[in-house]
């Protein structure tokens, strides 16, 4: 039952980012995603293959159901499920593997959490405006964008991680 809820709130989740992509495009230098934080917050035990075929899923859907160009966020979202378990061994050490435990806001991990959503949604924002400007937009128009994208992307994301980390307990 548990499990069913969980998968169910990430389907609501794809759907938020896709309204989000479809009713939130306020200004071209603002790309608002919560995805990164959904792979983030994927169960530790996860194999990484496993992470990165529900990632390239996860991307497509959100592409397919945004009138989006298809694949492109699935090209961003691959490599945060590949750097998934180095980013959470960077943080919380490789103990979490052997306990098994869950990424979680509380108990002092606020600080580690955020800082590994700020380090995935990088790596996501990065691949996307990347491969969105196609090198035809100057390179300071990309890091601003992917500097307010970051920003913004980060606050929205923190109510899906509290979301996420009530639900995975």
């Amino acid at each position: 039952m548990k499990n069913s809820r969980y998968i169910l709130l990430y389907i609501l989740l794809i759907f938020a980012q896709v309204l989000l992509w479809n009713f939130c495009t306020f200004s071209p230098l603002l790309t608002l995603v919560i995805l990164p934080t959904m792979i983030i917050f994927l169960p530790v035990n996860q194999e990484t293959v496993v992470s990165m075929i529900l990632a390239f899923v996860i991307g497509f859907c959100s592409d397919f159901l945004a009138d989006g160009m298809l694949g492109l966020s699935s090209f961003a979202l691959v490599p945060v499920a590949l750097s998934r378990k180095w980013v959470i061994r960077l943080m919380f050490g490789s103990e979490v593997f052997a306990r098994n435990e869950k990424i979680t806001l509380g108990s002092g991990n606020f600080t580690r959490t955020l800082v590994s959503m700020v380090i995935a949604e990088t790596i996501f924002l990065a691949c996307y405006i990347w491969a969105d400007g196609a090198g035809l937009r100057p390179a300071g128009f990309n890091l601003l964008k992917l500097l307010v994208s970051l920003a913004a992307g980060i606050l929205i994301s923190l109510p899906v991680a509290i979301l996420l980390d009530r639900e995975s307990r």
